[in-house]
């Protein structure tokens, strides 16, 4: 036991400084102060195993006593003291969070592209939708909220993974969602999907554009440390050579990815929802924006904001170019929002709030999904209202 003990916070130690896709037998058996591998081959047929055995007896019992805890603030009748202070206290636990429900955010996130990993995440997270009334057959209006409300607190979650960017306000986005549940505000006329903006590279240079766009699909599928330079150029259509041409090391082409996709992509949804608010309109659309994110045409970018965060928590390039992409996005909106009379505190934390919840729900339909039949007024209408 005291072996197993040892095993398994090395193991979530390793997952912390160096993700999922760097937790080698080595490296944890190094942590663990053993002297060899053998006792954990004795154990686990490879690291997928490993990943599993820290999910069922570390993380996911982390992740469902946060999103518990973020749910059952949907039932509280009124923003007071306590309120406020456990929103406060989740928002703290959602953006440091102790070991083990850093990893069940890691493990979350990648266990699309691991099938040993989904096969226990999926059940997991299953059980918990349904222990908040959230499956399918549900009310609407629960359904809705009990998966807004996990894509809300896992985006949050996501998000912070990285240690770039600037810090925020996030409990004014959770405490904004007390009562809901309770909230009986009449709905705006519900709308088809709005299309996701899909962007593509644009860098002036033509094979550069085609080598970030191959670089793009691929980290989609696989993450960053199976996206090897080969399989990009394979996919993009040159060789290899080609490609370092333009760049030194991957990290450079992956960080320049975010550069340019990510930048143009924040930017226009930006753009788009500030306009909205000056119109009045985001309540009336919201609903329409976010049905989007869960179309099967949207899962690839979906999966691509997913595997770069995922990679920006432990590859310092990547965690530097997004940290830039989010201060230059930040700075444009926020004099925009505060126009149309948001604080300042509120313009910082409306755009951030949106990519929380649209990374969210992109990690909520990869593990409890299809969700194309989910009716987001119900919670992201009255959400909106309360904030703008």
């Amino acid at each position: 036991m005291a072996n197993d003990l040892r095993i398994l916070e090395a193991a979530l130690g390793v997952l912390r400084s160096d993700g999922y896709d760097g937790l080698g037998m080595s490296h944890v058996a190094r942590a663990a102060g053993l002297n060899s591998t053998g006792a954990l081959y004795g154990r686990f047929e490879n690291v997928a195993e490993l990943a599993v055995w820290v999910w069922t007896e570390r993380a996911s019992c982390a992740l469902r006593e946060a999103s518990e805890r973020a749910i059952a603030l949907l039932e509280r009748t009124e923003i007071d003291d306590a309120a406020l202070a456990e929103g406060q206290a989740v928002a703290e636990l959602l953006t440091a969070p102790p070991d083990d429900l850093r990893a069940a955010f890691e493990l979350l996130a990648v266990a699309p592209r691991v099938e040993e990993l989904d096969e226990v995440v999926r059940p997991d997270v299953e059980a918990l939708v349904a222990g908040a009334g959230g499956l399918p057959g549900a009310p609407d209006r629960r359904r809705s909220q009990v998966l807004g409300q996990l894509a809300l607190a896992w985006g949050i979650g996501l998000v912070s993974l990285p240690a770039s960017g600037p810090e925020l306000g996030w409990w004014m986005a959770l405490v904004g969602s007390v009562g809901l549940a309770h909230d009986r505000t009449r709905l705006r006329k519900a709308g088809p999907p709005i299309p996701v903006m899909t962007p593509s590279s644009s860098t002036g240079e033509p094979v550069r554009d085609v080598v970030l766009d191959a670089a793009a699909s691929v980290v989609a599928r696989t993450g960053f440390e199976r996206a090897t330079v080969s399989r990009i150029a394979r996919r993009a259509g040159y060789s290899t050579g080609v490609i370092y041409e333009y760049y030194d090391r991957k990290d450079d082409m992956i960080a320049e990815l975010v550069e340019v996709l990510l930048d143009q992509l924040y930017t226009s949804i930006a753009e788009r929802d500030g306009e909205l608010i000056a119109e009045g309109r985001l309540a009336e659309l919201s609903g329409s924006l976010l049905a989007a994110y869960v179309q099967p045409e949207a899962r690839s970018l979906q999966r691509l904001k997913v595997e770069l965060y995922v990679a920006a928590a432990h590859q310092p390039a990547i965690a530097e170019a997004l940290g830039h992409v989010l201060v230059h996005h930040g700075s444009t909106v926020q004099s925009r929002l505060e126009a149309t009379g948001l604080s300042p505190e509120e313009a910082s934390l409306a755009p951030a709030a949106g990519r929380a919840i649209d990374h969210g729900i992109a990690l909520v339909e990869a593990t409890a999904g299809p969700l194309v039949d989910v009716d987001w007024r119900y919670y992201i209408q009255p959400l909106v209202s309360r904030n703008t």
